[in-house]
């Protein structure tokens, strides 16, 4: 859609061009006429101006245009030619001219300036409000433009704005922001709706330092925002890094007198828990709390999970235990991340402390929660309390997902029942999940765990019969233990089926490869391996072992 309205607003301009370049070529061609050139009857100048209209009403300029050229004694003046383009593009044939009609229109405009007269304030709106009710949007702007900035009139803000609505209703977003700028131009205010629609535009397309910039020209010109508004920017400028900009914005808000609610400040420590800034991030909680504008949950939950990705459990338990204390209400959110970061540390008593918070809370564990709580068993080897907990879970709710399948087979694989962990698949799919690599490649490990070569080579077709697509973990954990047994054979198979499913050799597999090389004592190969994959950057087949 885009393409096709920069082609009419190109194909418009570059009549209007054609006509000052050669204005006598512009004007449109005229047909021959019955009426008596020499008449200066002003029943026939009646007669000329209702076949103008009748002739434009069918969508033949050619005619019309005709008509007034022969108008005597004075001649067709700019009423005439409006009334020309009002009767043309209500008529029929303009609508189903589509592309065409914005082409005619510049035209005659063209005519107009060429050969006179002059266009005026009244043709410029009949053209645009025509083009606008066709739909040709990017017309209408280069009409409000011609009318601007060369012809100096200066289109009503209802105009503008009725335009700069279409745009954004249509998603015409390049259009919008073009006909944002002709407002700002002629110190028009957009309307606090469309205001609001910039800056979301100029959000989306990650350009938050150009959205602050048009949000302090709107301010400093007067312009009352409201929170909404300015909380996309802070949110914007701290989701991309600009930190310092969201705290001058937040500074110069305050410094006005506009409000601030608990979205703005958790913005604000947003940005700074991205940085790593933890003692202002602390300081703005602070500040919250003694400007009776409570943290919320959220606001909680965005140090809370900063933290742990920082590795700072510790610190992460205290901002918790804070939110509790201060009467937070909390969500499973929050509860998730800390038990997560938990989990992996193997804090199991501390986890423990969060579920039964959640419990207390009425909380009802998701995905999330159960794969964490499975992945913890499993990764401190309990096993069979992992393997209950999962079994639990199933018969209590359907709050299982793929992940936490995934876990449930890794454990039973690591139990020794790989066979069970395959034919639990089939099962899976009939609840409706569709297996992941990540699934067989689970299974496949269980395969080599077990030391059968042969039913992971057999996985590995399975793949092909399901669907899902081999990757280099596949590949790398048939190599890994293929080389650890010695087995030759299997290794040349697993390099074959890479070099057919067009996957390279990577630093675990080549490890893998030197590693078997250095056992069998074939040192040459280990070289060779090596200086090949340095030449050609690709697979090596191994000969002769």
């Amino acid at each position: 859609m885009l393409a096709s309205c920069r082609r009419v607003r190109l194909r418009f301009r570059s009549a209007l061009a054609t006509a000052a370049a050669s204005p006598v070529e512009a004007s449109i061609s005229t047909s021959d006429s019955d009426v008596d050139p020499e008449s200066h009857g002003p029943a026939d100048a009646t007669l000329l101006r209702r076949r103008m209209r009748a002739s434009a009403a069918e969508g033949n300029l050619a005619a019309a245009l005709d008509a007034l050229a022969l108008l005597r004694p004075a001649p067709a003046g700019a009423h005439d030619y409006n009334a020309l383009l009002h009767a043309y593009l209500r008529s029929g044939q303009a609508a189903a001219q589509h592309v065409a009609a914005a082409e005619h229109v510049a035209a005659v405009l063209c005519h107009m300036r060429s050969v006179g007269p002059a266009p005026n304030a009244l043709t410029f709106n009949t053209a645009f409000n025509g083009l606008l009710r066709l739909g040709h949007l990017d017309a209408s702007h280069a009409v409000l433009e011609e009318m601007w900035s060369r012809c100096g009139f200066v289109p009503s803000f209802t105009t503008v704005d009725r335009l700069i609505k279409k745009a954004v209703s249509g998603s015409n977003f390049e259009l919008a922001l073009k006909v944002f700028d002709l407002m700002l131009s002629l110190c028009y205010f957009p309307t606090l709706p469309i205001a609001n629609a910039i800056v979301s535009i100029l959000l989306k397309s990650g350009s938050a330092e150009i959205a602050y910039e048009v949000f302090m020209v709107l301010v400093n010109r007067k312009f009352v925002p409201d929170v909404y508004m300015y909380n996309q920017i802070l949110f914007g400028l701290c989701k991309s890094g600009c930190s310092n900009k969201a705290l001058t914005l937040f500074c110069n808000l305050k410094k006005r007198g506009l409000s601030l609610n608990v979205y703005s400040y958790t913005a604000l420590v947003l940005g700074l828990c991205k940085e790593k800034m933890w003692a202002d991030a602390y300081r703005t909680l602070e500040k919250m709390c003694d400007e009776e504008c409570k943290p919320s949950v959220v606001t909680y939950t965005v140090i809370v999970n900063f933290l742990c990705r920082d590795g700072k459990i510790d610190a992460a338990m205290h901002v918790f235990r804070m939110a509790c204390k201060n009467g937070c209400c909390l969500d499973s959110t929050i509860c998730n991340v800390l038990l997560h970061a938990l989990c992996c540390e193997d804090r199991i008593p501390e986890a423990q402390v969060i579920v039964d918070l959640m419990e207390e809370a009425g909380l009802v564990p998701d995905y999330f929660t159960i794969s964490s709580l499975a992945a913890c068993f499993l990764k401190t080897g309990d096993v069979m309390t992992c393997q209950n907990f999962i079994r639990m879970v199933c018969n209590r709710s359907n709050h299982v997902d793929i992940i936490t399948w995934n876990i449930y087979l890794h454990s039973l694989c690591c139990d020794g029942q790989v066979k069970k962990a395959l034919a639990l698949v089939s099962g899976m799919m009939e609840r409706g999940l569709v297996p992941s690599t990540t699934t067989y490649n689970t299974i496949l490990k269980g395969f080599c765990m077990e030391l059968d070569l042969q039913g992971a080579l057999q996985m590995l077709d399975h793949f092909s019969s399901t669907g899902v697509p081999c990757d280099s973990v596949s590949f790398n954990t048939i190599l890994s233990a293929a080389c650890r047994q010695q087995n030759a054979s299997v290794i040349r198979m697993v390099l074959y089926r890479m070099h057919v499913e067009g996957i390279n050799l990577d630093a675990i597999s080549m490890t893998c490869l030197l590693r078997y090389f250095h056992k069998c004592g074939k040192f040459a190969e280990s070289v060779n391996l090596v200086e090949s994959l340095r030449i050609q950057g690709s697979l090596l087949f191994v000969h002769g072992t």
